[in-house]
C-alpha cells in the first residue's frame, strides 16, 4: 500500500510539474520578447561615457563592432497551451486563478517594455576639439559639467559623452576625458582654418564607433550645461538652435550664394537657420549628412564670393545646406532655449516664442555659451562693445574673455567673480558663468603641454 501511496505521488508531481511547464512557456517566450534588446560587443569602442569600460580610443582599426539582437520577425512567438485536439478545456478555479497570475506577469513584461524604449531616446554628446591650451582647458569646464548634470538628473535623456580629437594622436587628457581620436583633413584643405576638420571628424565617428545611443549631441567646448534638455529629434527631424545671422531670406546676398551650393534647387525654407551646433540628430539621418557636409565645407570655403561673405560661419552654411540636399531633407525643429549666450541673455530663462503664432512662453535654457566677452563697468552696467574716442574697445572693471587665455590656463586668481550686487541683480547669468568656470578649475584642473607625460593638476 505505501509503494502505491509514494507511485501515487510520484505521478502527481510529475503530471504538475508538465502543466506549470506548458502554462510558464507562454510567460517565458513574452520575457524573451519583451527583453530581446542589441547586445553590445565589450571591445566595441572604448572610453565613451555609458558606454563599454576603457579610456582611451583610437580610429586604427582596432575597433570591434557589437553583435545585434536577431529581426522582430524571427523571435519566437508566445506558446498557447490548448486541450486535446485543439480544444478549449474547462478550467477549474484554481487553473483560473494560476493563469491570472502568469497574465499580470505578462501584463507586467509588456508593460516594462514600453517603459524600455525610453533609453533609446537619450542622446550621446560629442564635442570636438583639437589639443590646444585654449580648448583643452574649455573642454575640461565642458566636460565638469556634464559630470554634474549626469550626477543631479540622472533620469534625464543624456546619455554618454566623448571628447572628438581631430588630431590624428593621442594627447594628455585621454585618461581624464572619454576620447575617440580620428584624423584630422591634410593642412593644404584646411588652410588654418581648422574648424573644417569637423566634418570629416564626424564621419570617421558615425562610421566607425559604435555608442549606444541612437542620436548624437553635436557641442563645442564652450557650451557649459546648464539644465539637460529633453530629446526633442526624432528619426526624421532634428531639433537645433537658431542663429539670427542664418535666415537664408533676411539678406539678399545670401540666396545667390546658397544657389551655388544648392545642387537639388530646394527651396529656401528648406534651408534652416542653423548650424551644426548644438544640435541633436539621429545618427541615421547624420550619416548621410556628414559626407556631403564635409565635401560643401571645402567648395563653400575654395569659392572666393562665400568664403568672403561667410567667413568665420561658412562651416555652419556648409551643415544646413546639406542638411537640405538630402533625400528628404532633413528638417529641424528650432528651439530658442536650447542655448543661451552671455552678456545678451541676462538670466536663465528665454522667453520663447512659437514660429507658428502660438504665443509665448518662459522656459528654462539648457545650455550656456560663452564665446562673447562679458564687460561691466564700476556700477555693474554691462559696456559690451563700447569704444573710445580712438575706436579702441573699453575694457570692464567686471569681466571675463576666454580669449584672454589662448595661451595659458585659467586660475581662481585670473579668473575673478563678477563680486557687483547690480551684476548678480541685473545679470545674474553672467555671474553664473564665471562661477561655474571657476567651480571646475577648483575642482582640478590639468594644464597640459602637449609632451607626453608632462602634467600637473591646476587648483588655484
Amino acid at each position: 500500500m505505501k509503494l502505491f501511496h509514494l507511485l501515487a505521488l510520484c505521478i502527481g508531481i510529475l503530471l504538475g510539474y508538465t502543466w506549470v511547464s506548458f502554462a510558464l512557456g507562454s510567460s517565458r517566450s513574452q520575457w524573451r520578447h519583451a527583453h530581446l534588446v542589441p547586445v553590445r560587443s565589450s571591445e566595441a569602442f572604448g572610453g565613451l561615457e555609458g558606454g563599454s569600460g576603457g579610456a582611451i580610443s583610437d580610429l586604427g582599426g582596432r575597433a570591434s563592432a557589437g553583435t545585434t539582437a536577431a529581426p522582430e520577425k524571427e523571435r519566437r512567438k508566445p506558446e498557447r497551451v490548448a486541450g486535446e485536439g485543439g480544444s478549449k478545456r474547462p478550467k477549474s478555479a484554481k487553473e483560473e486563478k494560476k493563469r491570472s497570475i502568469f497574465k499580470s506577469i505578462a501584463t507586467s513584461l509588456s508593460s516594462a517594455q514600453k517603459q524600455g524604449k525610453k533609453t533609446g531616446r537619450k542622446y550621446h554628446m560629442v564635442v570636438t576639439t583639437d589639443s590646444a591650451v585654449y580648448n583643452s582647458w574649455q573642454v575640461q569646464v565642458c566636460y565638469y559639467w556634464y559630470k554634474r548634470m549626469k550626477e543631479l538628473h540622472p533620469d534625464s535623456d543624456l546619455g554618454g559623452f566623448t571628447r572628438l580629437l581631430h588630431t590624428g594622436r593621442p594627447d594628455e587628457l585621454m585618461d581624464l576625458i572619454p576620447t575617440v581620436v580620428v584624423e584630422p583633413e591634410p593642412p593644404e584643405k584646411h588652410r588654418g582654418y581648422k574648424v573644417l576638420n569637423r566634418p570629416w571628424a564626424f564621419q570617421q565617428f558615425l562610421e566607425k564607433t559604435n555608442i549606444t545611443e541612437d542620436y548624437i549631441f553635436m557641442s563645442e567646448p564652450d557650451h557649459l550645461m546648464l539644465k539637460p534638455m529633453p530629446n526633442w529629434a526624432t528619426e526624421t527631424m532634428a531639433a537645433a538652435f537658431p542663429f539670427h545671422y542664418m535666415k537664408a531670406r533676411d539678406d539678399p546676398k545670401h540666396a545667390p550664394l546658397i544657389a551655388h551650393f544648392n545642387d537639388k534647387n530646394v527651396s529656401l525654407d528648406k534651408i534652416f537657420p542653423t548650424g551644426n551646433s548644438p544640435v541633436i540628430i539621429s545618427k541615421r539621418q547624420m550619416l548621410k549628412v556628414a559626407p556631403v557636409w564635409r565635401d560643401l565645407a571645402f567648395r563653400i570655403d575654395t569659392y572666393k564670393p562665400s568664403k568672403e561673405y561667410w567667413g568665420w560661419v561658412l562651416e555652419m552654411w556648409a551643415f544646413t545646406i546639406s542638411c537640405s540636399q538630402q533625400d528628404p531633407p532633413v528638417e529641424f525643429e528650432l528651439h530658442p532655449e536650447f542655448m543661451l549666450q552671455t552678456p545678451w541673455d541676462r538670466t536663465d530663462k528665454i522667453n520663447a516664442c512659437d514660429e507658428g503664432g502660438n504665443g509665448c512662453a518662459l522656459k528654462d535654457g539648457h545650455i550656456l555659451h560663452f564665446t562673447y566677452g562679458i564687460d561691466f563697468d564700476e556700477a555693474g552696467e554691462s559696456i559690451y562693445g563700447k569704444t573710445d574716442e580712438n575706436g579702441r574697445i573699453v575694457l570692464g572693471t567686471y569681466r571675463f574673455d576666454k580669449r584672454e587665455f589662448t595661451i595659458h590656463y585659467p586660475t581662481l586668481d585670473t579668473v575673478k567673480l563678477l563680486d557687483h550686487p547690480t551684476i548678480k541683480k541685473e545679470s545674474p547669468l553672467s555671474y553664473r558663468q564665471v562661477e561655474m568656470i571657476r567651480e571646475a578649475i577648483a575642482a582640478g584642473m590639468r594644464v597640459t603641454t602637449n609632451r607626453h607625460g608632462s602634467r600637473r593638476l591646476l587648483r588655484e
